[in-house]
């Protein structure tokens, strides 16, 4: 049985792959519906319409958020932070 909560997944994509398929894995096992850019196909709209749209129409929405040199960061052994 599904559960009757939309889920949005928000992030860039390019730079936050790894953890958009982790958040999108643990969505899945939770067997929440769930929206995210890759599965939106052609619209008339545009992106950012679309976006909203979308956003509007859940109930959860998760926001990735990442520094772009992250990943480089916390594989050095010289944290900045």
């Amino acid at each position: 049985m599904r559960n009757s909560f939309n889920v949005f997944i928000c992030s860039t994509f390019d730079d936050l792959s790894i953890e958009r398929e982790a958040v999108l894995e643990a969505v899945t096992r939770l067997q929440l519906q769930h929206d995210w850019m890759e599965f939106f196909g052609a619209r008339a709209q545009q992106p950012l319409d679309t976006c909203l749209e979308e956003v509007r129409a859940s109930h959860i929405l998760i926001i990735i958020v990442g520094h772009p040199d992250m990943r480089k960061a916390i594989g050095s052994k010289n944290h900045a932070w």
